[in-house]
């Protein structure tokens, strides 16, 4: 078996991205979503805590990159940003760096 796994193109609703795409991934490689700047297009707060909820049940590793407004629990848990407009890093719903909106600058946090 190829280390290299390639999902089909498919539209996933909302709901079943966890069911959907952690079926796909080949047996014996980690699942991993990884999204950046897309959960603020989601109307309501209550959806985007949705999304941290089902990313919190599946065993994947969730990275996130976004505004800290998206989850303003995990930025009031992460220390100050080093300037204004960061964007905030986390890994499984725990933060770990400020980014720069494009990826330009990136500062991880003393562990």
């Amino acid at each position: 078996m190829s280390a290299d796994c390639r999902l089909d193109r498919a539209v996933v609703t909302k709901g079943a991205v966890n069911g959907y795409l952690i079926a796909q991934a080949a047996k014996g490689l980690q699942p991993v979503v990884d999204h950046s700047a897309v959960l603020a297009y989601l109307p309501s707060a209550s959806e985007r805590d949705a999304f941290a909820d089902s990313m919190r049940q599946i065993d994947a590793v969730w990275i996130s990159n976004e505004v800290p407004s998206v989850f303003p629990k995990l930025a009031k848990a992460a220390p100050p940003p080093p300037a204004p407009d960061q964007f905030l890093r986390a890994v499984d719903g725990k933060p770990v760096a400020w980014t720069g909106p494009h990826g330009q600058s990136i500062t991880w946090f003393a562990t």
